[in-house]
């Protein structure tokens, strides 16, 4: 059990997911209908589902009563339904556990790195770019648009230059980050250009909010997370419909090429399709680490349409510098990082 998109297991630990009789309509979903589908339209909702829900879990797996003696005959199609639940309730909790302590180590990390961050900065203000100024940016590809009297959500604000930018031209801003130095910062360059912004300390698997976005972004920051399928889940959960999620991250493409020829990283990561963890320091002699997650590109873009965010626009981004070192020449040759945009689909399209 492996890359198990959580936020698709039903309460019997089943997976709407490619499942057969969803796609032939035969069932709406657990997930989707809240419970309620075809196949249990005589009780009104699925027994399992309810059941789950009164418990306060998502899947049996997780329950405090589990195995419970009706369990065989509630979920009567699976004779292994409490081996495979079990083993389902397992991963869950590791990665719940590895993503938290994930987490932990880059908001400390980053609480000693904002000060440093900061003072080197020279993010602009008055425009959006995609994580760093030597790429094109948002007046040059024009992916977020308009957003006069749009409301905003920022993950990974940083010291918010992005959130600030869209506030001067009439967005109602909401940034939020894990680290709460860089909110600091944030609040005080906020302060500075005259806008107003609401500013929230969280992990970004922790933000959801109820359509309440026309427009979510997330720039440079994407690769901090681990649990990126939650992340996904709650934009879409905060979108509006037809609302836009913009965000950058790293491409794979230059970082599993400098793995193998400018870093000597080990034999798995230089490999374009590694999906997995990369720890690393920003200065050689720095007594703490970060830690990145990367993954190929089809990852992104699946876990996208898992959430009903439909992909609109795609760019791996080239600088525009001049070349000084090898790690220069190599940015030239292949993106170090892409930006989507993608589009929460309206009911009518599902």
């Amino acid at each position: 059990m492996e890359n198990i998109d959580f936020t698709k297991i039903t309460a019997c630990g089943e997976c709407c997911v490619s499942c057969k009789k969803k796609d032939e309509g035969l069932c709406e979903g657990c997930i989707e209908s809240d419970g309620r589908c075809k196949e249990w339209a005589q009780s009104g909702e699925c027994p399992v589902h309810r059941c789950a829900k009164n418990h306060g879990v998502q899947f049996c797996g997780l329950c405090a009563e589990f195995p419970c003696e009706d369990l065989p005959k509630k979920i009567h199609w699976n004779p292994n339904a409490v081996e495979h639940l079990t083993e389902l309730a397992k991963v869950y909790h590791a990665e719940k556990c590895r993503s938290t302590e994930i987490n932990e180590l880059n908001k400390n990390s980053w609480n000693r790195q904002a000060a440093r961050y900061q003072a080197a900065a020279d993010f602009s203000y008055s425009e959006v770019d995609y994580g760093d100024t030597d790429l094109p940016t948002e007046k040059e590809l024009k992916l977020i648009g308009d957003v006069r009297g749009k409301r905003v959500l920022e993950l990974g604000c940083g010291g918010a230059n992005c959130g600030i930018s869209l506030a001067k031209q009439g967005a109602i801003v909401t940034c939020t980050d894990i680290s709460k130095e860089q909110i600091s910062f944030a609040k005080e360059n906020a302060k500075k250009e005259n806008v107003d912004i609401q500013f929230v300390v969280s992990p970004m698997e922790k933000v959801v909010y109820d359509n309440e976005f026309e427009v979510v972004i997330s720039m440079a920051a994407m690769m901090y997370v681990k649990d990126i399928e939650s992340v996904f889940s709650n934009v879409s959960k905060s979108l509006k419909e037809n609302g836009i999620f913009v965000f950058s991250l790293n491409d794979p493409t230059f970082y599993s090429v400098a793995a193998k020829y400018l870093w000597n990283d080990p034999t798995i990561q230089q490999s374009y399709f590694y999906s997995g963890e990369e720890k690393w320091k920003w200065e050689d002699n720095d007594d703490f680490d970060f830690i990145t997650y990367r993954r190929p590109i089809y990852e992104c873009i699946n876990s996208l349409i898992n959430h009903n965010l439909s992909i609109a626009k795609f760019y791996q981004l080239k600088p525009k510098k001049e070349i000084q070192t090898i790690e220069d020449e190599l940015e030239m040759l292949f993106p170090r990082m892409m930006v989507f945009k993608a589009i929460k689909r309206s009911t009518a399209e599902l």
